[in-house]
């Protein structure tokens, strides 16, 4: 593999990991910030206040028909939304940091990486999105959204409070805290879509067909490989030293739990019980994802009373399953048959490859 696209290959793989380490987070954060942006509406609808005068005085009760007010700080606004919604903003200040300090270092691991893209010809394209890495501003500016919240001119009854100038509602302070923390995860979602189209275009630049080619090889040799000699060691298994305790294929939780050990043998990226997106009304799991490889693998078991037919329709289903997984280019399905049950393995396997499309190939194996 040539320098250029060892950098690109390693510089994926650093960006794959930081986003796949920190969706979880960032996805629960933003479902946090909107509903404590949900849950903030009625303090500004509650406001009796303004900029110069009271600005910390609310309608109790939440209701403008009353003329009684009480006066809230910012503790007291963010203590309220805690007890209405179950989060704690202040663990924002701890969690957004954390996040940032990842991105800002995947920022600095591509610069390094791909700088050397900045000295090639005809990179113009590549060369710009790399400068907006650079520069890439990580969400608003702090205090932007107080300044458009912030009025122009107001108008009071008394001239010398203008002395003390314009104090920020609580209602709005928290509400900047949480629109900077909404910009500031729009931004990461942002820099990986950013990040991504880079390393793209870079792909497909310096694709190498010779390189490409052998390394679909080595993995499809290697699986191939695995299912072929699954039996052979399943079998090895029950011969232990001593009549020790080992691993029984009885079902398909057994088929599973062997091929993983199998799996991870030859790949390092091996995911368990991702689900599929929904399809005709339901989602379902995918036993095994290699990530990297973009290869989805389906383990089944036979058993008596399961026919031809009935592994057929349920391998059926499965591809119209799984075309629509982003992260699945080829199904694998193997369906371990110690017992010979299935009457004609070889002419299922080629109905159920013929279902193979420019999107995704399906490749079935029925073993021993």
């Amino acid at each position: 593999m040539s320098n250029i696209n060892q950098q690109i290959l390693i510089t994926e793989q650093k960006c794959e990991a930081t986003f796949y380490n920190t969706r979880t987070i960032r996805e629960r954060l933003f479902e946090e910030v909107r509903i404590i942006s949900s849950e903030l509406q009625p303090f500004d609808k509650a406001w009796a206040g303004n900029w110069i005068e009271n600005p910390d005085f609310y309608y109790r009760n939440q209701d403008s028909s009353s003329s009684r007010y009480e006066q809230l700080s910012s503790n007291d606004v963010q203590v309220r939304l805690t007890k209405r919604s179950g989060i704690d903003i202040s663990a924002w200040r701890k969690e957004i940091p954390m996040l940032s300090k990842q991105f800002f270092g995947l920022r600095e691991f591509i610069l390094s990486e791909l700088s050397i893209i900045r000295s090639m010809d005809n990179m113009n394209n590549e060369i710009e999105l790399l400068t907006q890495i650079d520069h890439f501003e990580w969400g608003a500016k702090p205090g932007y959204f107080i300044r458009m919240r912030r009025p122009k001119f107001a108008v009071v009854d008394n001239p010398s409070v203008l002395n003390n100038g314009l104090t920020t509602p609580p209602h709005i302070l928290i509400g900047s805290d949480v629109m900077d923390t909404m910009s500031i995860l729009a931004a990461y979602d942002n820099f990986e879509k950013l990040a991504k189209r880079l390393i793209r275009q870079l792909q497909i630049r310096f694709s190498d067909n010779d390189v490409l080619a052998e390394g679909t090889n080595r993995i499809d040799d290697a699986l191939t490989t695995m299912i072929d000699k699954f039996h052979v060691v399943a079998t090895q298994l029950k011969n232990r030293h001593d009549t020790r305790g080992t691993i029984v294929i009885n079902d398909e939780y057994d088929v599973q739990d062997l091929m993983n050990a199998l799996l991870r043998m030859n790949f390092e990226d091996v995911r368990k019980e991702e689900y599929t997106p929904s399809y005709a009304g339901s989602s379902t799991r995918v036993d095994f994802l290699l990530k990297r490889e973009k290869i989805v693998i389906e383990v089944k078991k036979t058993r008596a009373s399961m026919k031809d037919k009935d592994i057929g329709n349920q391998l059926i289903l499965d591809i119209a399953h799984y075309g629509s997984h982003p992260d699945c280019k080829k199904l694998i399905c193997f369906v371990y048959d110690p017992e010979n049950l299935v009457g004609n393995p070889r002419g299922l396997e080629d109905d159920l490859n013929r279902m193979s499309t420019e999107e995704l190939i399906v490749e079935v194996f029925i073993r021993p």
